[in-house]
């Protein structure tokens, strides 16, 4: 599948927020990961498609209304601001998101985002009032707290949400 980079039309065919050719040019800007380096462009296209969908499926987008009933990815959006209340165009994918994407896509090159786990049944008393315990049911998985800052007023976590208690 080739990348299709939206570009701020509300693609029906878009499967990354950024283009290969941006992606390229935030790392270039940031120091380079190891693993984006050692990558072909194949996989790197491919990185980005995986981060994008992983941002559609893991964050609810908080601002504003989707663009169009026909575009493929939950960016551009009609009506969005950002954490400072500035409004955001209508026509553009918000530059967060793509900083997210391209954070999501070196992850990504680097393991699954969000693969398969098992919550194993765990209780832990901690000195003082404080118990944690996790159940079967519990989320597991790693957490990136860098995309969850990039996308903050933007998105919120539909993942990893859980209630703490104290006992």
């Amino acid at each position: 599948m080739a990348l299709v980079a939206e570009d701020g039309t509300g693609k029906s065919d878009a499967n990354s927020y950024i283009s290969l050719a941006d992606a390229e040019t935030y790392f270039t800007n940031r120091g380079v990961p190891a693993s984006w380096t050692a990558a072909t462009n194949a996989e790197k296209e491919a990185a980005l498609v995986s981060a994008t969908q992983y941002l559609d499926a893991n964050y609810e987008w908080a601002t504003g209304d989707i663009g169009s009933d026909t575009q493929a990815l939950g960016w551009p959006r009609s009506g969005a601001y950002d954490r400072f209340g500035r409004s955001i165009e209508s026509t553009v994918v918000p530059p967060r998101v793509e900083d997210a994407c391209c954070e999501a896509a070196v992850r990504a090159l680097d393991g699954d985002l969000l693969g398969d786990q098992t919550q194993k049944v765990v209780e832990e008393e901690v000195t003082g009032a404080v118990r944690v315990r996790y159940s079967e049911a519990a989320p597991q998985g790693t957490t990136y707290p860098l995309i969850d800052a990039l996308l903050l007023g933007l998105a919120m976590s539909t993942l990893y949400q859980v209630e703490v208690v104290r006992s």
